[in-house]
């Protein structure tokens, strides 16, 4: 697979939950996706410029565990 010169290989690096598996390719946008894996081992698509903003940080369980923790303490 050719990638741009300005190509960044994220595989094997861990941001916030996740970790980056394999480059996927680009999307209708351009943007690069990556098949990454969250810490509680759900694996899914997601473009990195989603995960670096800090737009996506895992899978959807961090906002389980947050609404959860917020439950308890009502």
């Amino acid at each position: 697979m050719r990638h741009s010169k300005n190509f960044q290989d994220l595989t094997g690096q861990k941001i916030h939950r996740l970790t980056f598996l394999e480059y996927v390719g680009k999307n209708d946008s351009r943007n690069s996706r990556w098949k990454v894996q969250c810490e509680c081992g759900t694996i899914f698509e997601v473009t990195a410029s989603s995960v670096k903003s800090g737009t996506t940080y895992s899978c959807g369980c961090l906002r389980i565990e947050n609404n959860k923790k917020r439950q308890k303490l009502k």
